[in-house]
């Protein structure tokens, strides 16, 4: 990919919106769907949704575990966020693109986080 900026780019916006924002949005959509016909009146509301967009945040950043625990709190937070943002506008688009964004920029930093890391690799290893 680093031969080839278009590819790079390409696979940045596809991994993005379509495998992280409209997949992972559908399943936070069916997962609160699920949850307004299982108990309406719990979950029916406005603030019951916002309820459910937690309990599915909890469930969203449990899954991301294996990326250590700090990654998994910060994956519950942005993925409360996001079901806050499908709850209030009532559509899973927003969220999606939403999403997408986040994820597009996290994916565009990686070749410079992992330069720095290299780096401070070469500080390190020359100090030490």
């Amino acid at each position: 990919m680093s031969s080839s900026s278009a590819y790079y780019w390409l696979s940045v916006i596809l991994v993005s919106f379509v495998i992280g924002g409209l997949r992972e949005e559908l399943w936070r959509s069916s997962f609160l769907a699920g949850l307004r016909s299982i108990w309406p009146r719990a979950f029916g509301s406005q603030g019951g949704a916002i309820g459910g967009a937690a309990i599915a945040a909890l469930f969203f950043g449990v899954g991301h575990i294996p990326q250590g625990i700090l990654a998994a709190a910060l994956i519950t937070v942005v993925g409360f966020l996001l079901g806050v943002i499908m709850t209030a506008h009532r559509s899973v688009w927003p969220s999606v693109v939403a999403h997408g964004f986040f994820d597009a920029a996290s994916l565009a930093l990686l070749p410079w986080a992992m330069q720095q890391m290299q780096e401070l690799q070469k500080v390190q290893h020359l100090g030490g």
